[in-house]
């Protein structure tokens, strides 16, 4: 995937910046280190005094000859010339690592962008198909239970149910009323239940009660109600069951247009990912030859100039 290779990436930037970043600091260690001990014999710096007895440099011009000072001075040049030459490298590649920092450092945000902007896109589009699947799932629920109540209308018309249209109004009044005596026997039933009112949480608990009996109540509903009560009933649960299989049906087409959405809006990001991707590796692969190829031309550069101090 991308981010496998953004991180491949990245560390591969790494390894290169820390082995300059490591020849540059050996370099000017042992630079530093050489331009000290020149110092302390004298020949460098504060101490390049002919008159201070203490030195190396003042020691060997006491003892040795003139050839052999002369032989030395050429040995000191050219220590003098490869420790500058050390400190030039240093500096040449400390300057090359400058620019391979800021590639490093802008690729570790880039990762993380990435990462983050993958992990909401695909976040996103898993949510979207989760929407789906739950949608789905209530509408074949509803479904179901539309057909259920549909079934339930065509066993109460087949029970005796009234063959010329009713008063739907008269209907309910009654349905209520019996629902209310009934409600109204049970222990703890309330006043308001006591006369014989059946309100809408009283409906619902009545519902809920009628629901968890087996054939969900209609044994029941069978002794206590009149035929046509329980047609009505029928009638008003079969017109709450199309409302709710038409909400569910509503719902998953929703569902389905913001999960293609997520689709699309998924594939177009990933491929302008996909594409800056691209774009950033090749130059951030460019950097990096050219950070080693500098590192490589600044140490074929000491070398001849230092055999050239030789000479």
């Amino acid at each position: 995937s991308m981010i496998r290779q953004q991180s491949a990436r990245l560390e591969s930037l790494k390894i290169v910046f820390a082995f300059n970043e490591g020849i540059a600091n050996a370099l000017e260690s042992f630079a530093v280190g050489l331009y000290a001990r020149l110092d302390i014999d004298g020949y460098v710096g504060k101490s390049e005094n002919k008159n201070n007895s203490n030195t190396l440099s003042s020691a060997l011009r006491e003892i040795e000859g003139p050839k052999t000072l002369n032989a030395w001075r050429c040995v000191i040049g050219s220590l003098q010339s490869y420790a500058k030459y050390a400190d030039d490298l240093a500096k040449e590649i400390k300057r090359g690592n400058v620019e391979l920092k800021i590639i490093l450092v802008s690729a570790e945000k880039e990762l993380k962008v990435f990462h983050d902007s993958e992990e909401s896109r695909w976040k996103y589009l898993c949510d979207a198909a989760k929407g789906v699947t739950k949608a789905k799932v209530r509408q074949k629920q509803n479904l179901a239970d539309l057909e259920k109540a549909k079934t339930r209308v065509s066993q109460a018309e087949g029970d005796g149910g009234p063959d010329q249209p009713v008063d739907e109004t008269k209907v309910a009044a009654s349905v209520n009323k019996s629902l209310g005596k009934m409600f109204a026997m049970m222990p703890g039933a309330s006043d308001e239940a006591a006369g014989n009112k059946m309100t809408p949480s009283m409906n619902k608990a009545m519902g809920k009660m009628f629901s968890m009996m087996p054939g969900g109540g209609e044994d029941v509903m069978a002794k206590v109600l009149k035929p046509e009560q329980r047609l009505a009933i029928a009638k008003r649960n079969l017109d709450e069951a199309k409302a709710k299989e038409l909400k569910a049906t509503e719902s998953f087409e929703v569902a389905t247009s913001v999960n293609q959405q997520a689709i699309v809006t998924y594939e177009t990001e990933a491929e302008a990912a996909q594409h800056k991707f691209k774009s950033d590796n090749s130059r951030a692969w460019n950097e990096m030859q050219n950070a080693l190829e500098c590192s490589v031309k600044a140490m074929a550069s000491f070398r001849e100039s230092h055999l050239m101090s030789l000479e």
